[in-house]
């Protein structure tokens, strides 16, 4: 579900995803938000993983996780 948020960009959506992170949030999802090219979701997700103990990793490019406002199709 948060990948889909990703891909749509919407702003105001950014809140509802930091929210889903804190609550149910693992690794991979932080690295995705790490990487999605969005400000709010990167702080979001090096403040998760401090909080939480993970060492997360900022890929060149993005990395292979969604983007922020890539697109969604269905």
């Amino acid at each position: 579900m948060y990948s889909a948020l990703l891909k749509m960009g919407r702003s105001g959506t950014e809140e509802q995803l930091v929210t889903a992170l804190m609550r149910f949030g693992w690794v991979e999802m932080a690295e995705d938000y790490l990487n999605s090219g969005n400000p709010r979701l990167e702080d979001a997700a090096r403040q998760w993983a401090s909080e939480n103990g993970y060492t997360i990793s900022k890929l060149p490019a993005g990395g292979p996780g969604p983007s922020w406002g890539e697109g969604f199709e269905f």
